[in-house]
This record gives structure tokens, C-alpha cells and sequence, in this order.
């Protein structure tokens, strides 16, 4: 079955589960419960650095002043934004065409500055406060002027409903159709080898799209075309 939204794919999980016949549909609290489950999965794929985010670029401008900005959806935050999980690249334009990146301080590191406010000297440093429900910037120093920000930064993709269409890179549906049928398995304490081993195999192959590529390297050890390094000796062995 084509899977098209989140109902779809938590039916396929229940049918080759086999909990359910192939031409079964699951009762409404089986539904609900697939639905937990399917977002609580998603929520350990973050955890391990597997799920996708979705990069967004947002520009307002500072006022003259203030140093907070709340990030919320919330009526009174600053920045109307989805709360965003990482903020990638923060600064402002300044003579009309010149971008300024502002360099970012971490949260301790910023409270144990030391700092002077001048309000005739640009905008340097920020500090990321990721609060809930509504996140906050803190700039510094105070910007002097109504500079345009640009802000680029990171949202997970969505806790799914039942009836959102599914937007998900290759591989994840399969992943996540034989990984929930996986879960509600053992959920059921039924032991199905063929739903863990190709669970596993899906998996896999999501850890291997999300490897970054390794730049090999010998670090200081010296080079010695075809001879061995024999490290107590501090020297090559000898050909045998």
C-alpha cells in the first residue's frame, strides 16, 4: 500500500507485524496506540542524531536597546518563529550590504564575561538560551541601531497526526513502518525474527546516510612505505 500519511503507515506496521490479517484494519485504540509509538520512535532517532531537521532562514531587526529576544510562537516573543532545536549562523547587515556574524558564546561562558556596555560599538557576541516554550537570544553589546538581523537555524520535522501526509527522506518510511511493527511486537510479547532483522537492516542503512565522511590519517606516526613501526624500539623493524 502506498503509505501517504501517519493512519497508512502505523495499518502497514499492524499488518506485517502480524497482530492483524493482511486485510485488517486495527481498532481505534490500536490506531491511538500506534500513533504514541510511531513518535515515540521518531523521538529516538533524534536522540541518536538520525532524524532530519529542516534548515530555515528568518529576518527581522534589532531594537535600539534591547539585548533579549524571545523565540516563540507565543503573541509576546520577539522573534515569531517556531522554537527553534539548533541555531546555525546569527548576525546582521550593516552600510546596507555587509553582513556582520556575530560570534556565539556559550551560556556559562557569557554569564563569567566580563563585559562593559558601550552603545557606540556594534554588536559582537550572542549567547542561545534554549528555554520552553519559548526560547531567547541575548546580544551583546546592546545594538545601537535598528540593524536587519538574519538568522538561520534548525526545526526537527514535526510530531506527525494521523491524517498529516508523510514528508520523509528515503528510507525513513521503510524504517519506520518495520521498526513500529517491531515495537507493537514486543509490546504484544511476540517474538518475530523476520520483523527484527529487516527493522535492523533499514536501520542500518539510515546510520549509514547520516555518517559523516572520515578524513583518514596517520596523525604524527612516521611514514615508512612497506616497514612496520615498532613503537618500543622507536624505530622501523627490520625486513625478515
Amino acid at each position: 500500500m502506498a503509505l501517504t500519511t501517519a493512519r497508512d503507515l502505523i495499518i502497514e506496521a499492524y499488518r506485517i507485524s502480524g497482530l492483524i490479517d493482511l486485510i485488517e484494519v486495527p481498532e481505534a485504540n490500536e490506531i491511538t496506540i500506534g500513533l504514541s509509538q510511531f513518535n515515540q520512535l521518531i523521538d529516538s532517532l533524534d536522540l541518536d542524531s538520525l532524524w532530519p531537521y529542516t534548515k530555515k532562514l528568518h529576518k527581522g531587526n534589532f531594537v535600539i536597546g534591547q539585548k533579549d529576544y524571545t523565540i516563540g510562537l507565543d503573541p509576546s516573543d520577539d522573534i515569531q518563529i517556531r522554537r527553534p532545536d539548533t541555531i546555525n549562523n546569527f548576525g546582521f547587515i550593516i552600510g546596507g550590504n555587509t553582513f556582520r556574524p556575530l560570534n556565539r558564546v556559550g551560556m556559562v561562558d557569557y554569564q563569567n564575561s566580563y563585559k562593559t556596555e558601550n552603545l557606540s560599538t556594534l554588536p559582537q557576541d550572542y549567547t542561545y538560551y534554549p528555554d520552553f516554550p519559548s526560547s531567547r537570544i541575548e546580544v551583546f553589546p546592546t545594538p545601537n541601531s535598528n540593524y536587519e538581523y538574519t538568522l538561520q537555524y534548525s526545526v526537527k520535522l514535526k510530531d506527525y497526526t494521523l491524517s498529516e501526509n508523510l514528508d520523509l527522506p528515503s528510507g525513513y518510511a521503510s524504517y519506520l513502518t518495520w521498526g513500529l511493527a517491531e515495537v507493537l511486537c514486543d509490546m504484544q510479547g511476540s517474538n518475530n525474527v523476520l520483523v527484527k532483522t529487516r527493522a535492523m537492516k533499514y536501520l542500518e542503512a539510515i546510520r549509514k546516510m547520516n555518517v559523516e565522511p572520515i578524513t583518514m590519517g596517520y596523525g604524527n606516526l612516521p611514514m615508512g612505505g612497506g616497514l612496520t613501526w615498532d613503537i618500543i624500539a622507536d624505530g622501523y623493524k627490520d625486513s625478515y
